[in-house]
């Protein structure tokens, strides 16, 4: 990650106009529709006579700002709240969320899916986000516009009344709810509060950026951020790949993580998995590259399971398989990815063809403990 990127997209979020001061201002419909479209839009060093790249970053940023705060509040609404099942606001402020990320990419990113496709449009950016190949400074602009006041204000909101109608229908399971409906209330409250906690993690630092510009040069601030911003955004990009691949997919609410093990000495962890039939999928969540970075949303509410989670969760490129029921699993050569998926998977299924149980260990430097003398010398 160039650390000169990051400067210069945090320079210009400091000096760009504030996106409310635009969003609400008498013209506010003149001015907003007034920008050039967001792929001939973007700022250079060397503006044209006469116009100024800051100010058409900032109407730009209004207009991606304001078009989630009006499906915001359209979701908010009486009318969503009385027509869309729990799951389906879920997924519509997944939507929201993921096409403000979207907006964000740059333009060369933006060619192969036409903006009205929204299905090529999420593949195309769940492709960016699971091999992490977005740019630093389009993370940047993204977490900006999730996290403005006008967003939080609504995104927090929708969160809140999504949250009373799920304990409100849990509340009724002993005589109206059925048993199915109860397990995708349990998995949906799970994304929820799974997003709440990314998004809680954004909020105690994203909102800061101008203010850290402004005290200190962006150099500066670059070199003090330089670690969170792929890590939250990332974090909430594999937020969006889990919630729509759970909710794309039949539930596993029997599937069982019985054990988890962890080595902190040679970082790695011992999980075994058991499933009631030899058909019932695993629910392990893999990325482009073949790390596991997550499971399925409906393992988690066993404990063993939760735990598990909060372990891949450690790990921000996620962790590596490197051994399935005693068989060594050979690491990545010459960056062949796709190879080294396709080997990971067919490994996977032929020793557990038939089987209900499987032991799996996996690595990653985050499960290795941290010497005590570098916990000492670094006390922040």
């Amino acid at each position: 990650m160039s650390s000169s990127t990051l400067a210069e997209a945090l320079n210009r979020l400091s000096r760009c106009r504030e996106p409310a001061d635009l969003i609400y201002s008498g013209d506010a419909a003149r001015l907003l529709g007034s920008a050039a479209p967001p792929q001939s839009a973007a700022p250079t060093v060397s503006p044209p006579r006469g116009t100024s790249p800051v100010d058409d970053y900032s109407v730009l940023l209004a207009r991606r700002i304001g078009t989630m705060v009006a499906r915001l509040n359209e979701l908010s609404g009486p009318t969503s709240q009385l027509v869309l099942t729990p799951r389906m606001v879920l997924w519509e402020l997944m939507d929201i969320v993921r096409q403000a990320l979207c907006d964000a990419l740059p333009a060369d990113m933006r060619k192969g899916a036409s903006p009205t496709d929204k299905a090529a449009v999420a593949k195309q950016f769940n492709s960016y986000a699971s091999s992490r190949q977005v740019p630093i400074d389009s993370a940047v602009e993204g977490l900006y516009a999730v996290s403005y006041v006008s967003v939080k204000l609504r995104v927090e909101l929708v969160a809140l009344q999504l949250q009373r109608r799920i304990q409100e229908e849990l509340a009724k399971k002993h005589t109206k709810t059925a048993a199915e409906s109860v397990a995708a209330l349990v998995v949906t409250q799970t994304l929820l509060e799974d997003f709440v906690a990314v998004y809680n993690n954004i909020m105690l630092t994203v909102p800061i950026v101008k203010a850290a510009v402004r005290e200190s040069n962006a150099e500066e601030a670059a070199r003090r951020l330089a670690p969170v911003y792929p890590q939250y955004y990332y974090q909430l990009c594999d937020w969006v790949l889990v919630l729509e691949s759970t909710m794309s997919s039949p539930p596993m609410s029997y599937t069982q993580v019985t054990r988890v093990k962890i080595n902190e000495q040679d970082g790695t962890a011992v999980v075994d998995l058991h499933r009631p039939t030899p058909e019932t999928p695993w629910g392990l969540l893999l990325n482009e590259q073949g790390a596991l970075v997550d499971i399925d949303v409906s393992l988690r509410v066993f404990e063993k399971a939760r735990k598990l989670h909060d372990l891949l969760q450690s790990t921000p490129q996620g962790a590596s398989i490197v051994m399935i029921k005693g068989r060594s699993v050979e690491p990545v050569a010459h960056g062949d990815y796709a190879a080294y998926t396709r080997h990971l998977l067919q490994t996977l299924q032929s020793a557990t063809e038939g089987r209900k149980n499987v032991q799996l260990v996996l690595k990653s430097s985050s499960f290795r403990q941290k010497p005590a003398r570098c916990r000492r010398k670094w006390p922040f």
